[in-house]
């Protein structure tokens, strides 16, 4: 059943045409089929097969080189699109559902721990990472009477809403999904602890049968430092391994105790750190976050959002048309004094702001615009 899954994904014969001239894959909910891998991921747990280990990271590649937004969301009318088309792009003009954020993100979660846990390749947190901050923290509060933020609007002067029901589908995933990051920021091995969320936490773990207590002090994305303080009975050697993210445009710094740690903190890993540790030992990490634009599709290049790590900045201006040097270096860019995470862009006429979408309340915003 698991093989015939992977084949209804992935082969082409299985998609068809809807009347509005798109290519989607029918069935169930493009949230359903990510949520429903998560059995063949129970089931290597279990079993030990490849096939389903394979088909599990064939879903993430799938949503990722050729589903995602900028986001890191997928499935415009909660479907999967027919690749290499450009129909991402055209969902922008034809749709304003084009992420379920409940359902959606905490499939996307389930998927990214389970390959983070078999394989222990970082570009799985990177991806977990990119859902929590711009679609999961930036959904409206339920108001109480049943009306729940459901999609994540990507359309040109959008605003943020309800869905027109009350208590529709998976509104009761989002307070399951809004605290899911509590299991999704430490991962324990026989050798240490995996820090893969840059939060400000405490975790308590026994490692061979001493407690350890870890505090993380950060305010990212914010800023790009984070400081890991520990804290253990007596001395100890473990092995701390730091996510150094693929999004990386200039070196990372790790430090131990203010000098510099000996690892090689290549984005897109774990930086391992092997040492004897003392109680209060601090690990402080610094992350550049680089602007850049991240074209919607390969079939529209000039169709794009506005990055800074893994941050997408949505304008709180439509119809925006901006030169590619206007983000080339943090001189374009402004931070507004006002609202930490935000910059603006001089313009000729007037000041275009960009906030972090979770930090957009009942403004319109537009998340993609013309590269000219």
């Amino acid at each position: 059943m698991l093989a015939l899954a992977k084949q209804f994904l992935f082969d082409r014969r299985y998609y068809e045409p809807l009347s509005r001239g798109e290519n989607v894959l029918p069935g169930l909910h493009a949230y359903s089929h990510v949520n429903a891998l998560s059995s063949a991921a129970r089931a290597y747990l279990h079993l030990g097969n490849p096939m389903h280990l394979q088909a599990i990271r064939n879903t993430w590649d799938m949503l990722e080189k050729t589903q995602q937004f900028a986001s890191g969301g997928w499935g415009p009318d909660e479907a999967f699109v027919v690749p290499n088309k450009g129909l991402l792009a055209q969902s922008l003009n034809t749709s304003h559902a084009h992420f379920e954020t409940p359902c959606g993100a905490y499939a996307h979660f389930k998927l990214a721990r389970y390959l983070l846990r078999f394989t222990g390749e970082a570009r799985y947190g990177d991806g977990l990472e990119r859902v929590l901050y711009n679609t999961v923290l930036g959904a409206k509060d339920p108001k109480g009477d049943g009306h729940f933020f459901y999609y994540s609007d990507y359309h040109a002067s959008a605003q943020k809403g309800y869905h027109p029901d009350k208590w529709p589908c998976c509104s009761g995933t989002l307070p399951q999904v809004v605290t899911d990051y509590l299991i999704s920021a430490y991962f324990r091995s026989d050798e240490g602890i995996y820090v893969n969320l840059f939060v400000p936490s405490e975790v308590l773990w026994q490692y061979k049968g001493m407690p350890i207590k870890l505090t993380q002090t950060t305010s990212f994305p914010e800023s790009e430092t984070s400081e890991l303080r520990l804290e253990l009975p007596s001395a100890a050697e473990f092995t701390l391994n730091i996510r150094i993210p693929g999004w990386l445009q200039a070196p990372a710094q790790v430090l131990v105790n203010n000098k510099t740690a000996p690892v090689d903190p290549k984005p897109g890993t774990f930086a391992a750190i092997q040492r004897k540790w003392d109680n209060n030992d601090t690990v402080q990490v610094k992350l550049p976050l680089s602007f850049s634009m991240a074209p919607i599709d390969d079939q529209h290049q000039d169709t794009v959002a506005l990055m800074r790590g893994p941050i997408v900045l949505v304008a709180l201006e439509p119809g925006l048309q901006i030169s590619p040097r206007a983000i080339a270096s943090s001189d374009w860019l402004k931070p507004a004094t006002h609202a930490p995470g935000s910059f603006e862009l001089p313009a000729p006429s007037a000041r275009v702001r960009f906030v972090p979408f979770y930090a957009v309340g009942d403004e319109a915003y537009t998340t993609y615009f013309t590269r000219v």
